[in-house]
């Protein structure tokens, strides 16, 4: 994960410069490999090949350690995240991983989405680290009540 940030090959997107403190965006074609599975967990190079991964950079007025355990305490997920209505662990994996179930609200006419999400968290020399893959959970399987989303590297 941290090769794919840090290497070279991003493409800028846009830049924000009206606020206090300016985001920008980049992209970059994921390579092909153990970036994106199938369901079976074999890598998917065909869909390696149409996706993209987004980076924002952006300075923002808190510790670093302030905003990673933010992102470690599910109760304060509508600090950061509004379409967040409800967020649950399902499986805690080790004491650095674990499986969530998030649901979103309905938008306009499409019902509500849901994810789920293996999330692993580590602290580096020099970065803390948050890190969201697609998952599949046996207490969690697809329902109609939700329209379930991937999000395929965070």
């Amino acid at each position: 994960m941290l090769k794919l940030v840090e290497g070279d090959g991003w493409t800028f997107v846009s830049e924000d410069t009206s606020g206090h403190n300016p985001i920008t965006v980049y992209k970059k074609t994921v390579p092909p490999g153990t970036h994106v599975q199938s369901a079976s967990g074999e890598a998917d190079e065909a869909a390696a090949e149409k996706h993209a991964c987004i980076k924002v950079t952006a300075l923002l007025n808190a510790a670093p350690h302030d905003l990673y355990q933010l992102f470690l305490d599910n109760s304060r997920v509508s600090e950061y995240n509004e379409h967040c209505a409800l967020l649950e662990d399902v499986e805690v994996c080790s004491r650095d991983t674990k499986v969530s179930w998030s649901v979103t609200g309905a938008f306009g006419p499409f019902k509500p989405r849901e994810f789920v999400t293996m999330v692993h968290y580590t602290k580096k020399t020099k970065a803390l680290v948050v890190v969201n893959r697609p998952a599949t959970h046996a207490s969690k399987p697809v329902k109609s009540k939700y329209q379930r989303g991937e999000i395929l590297l965070a």
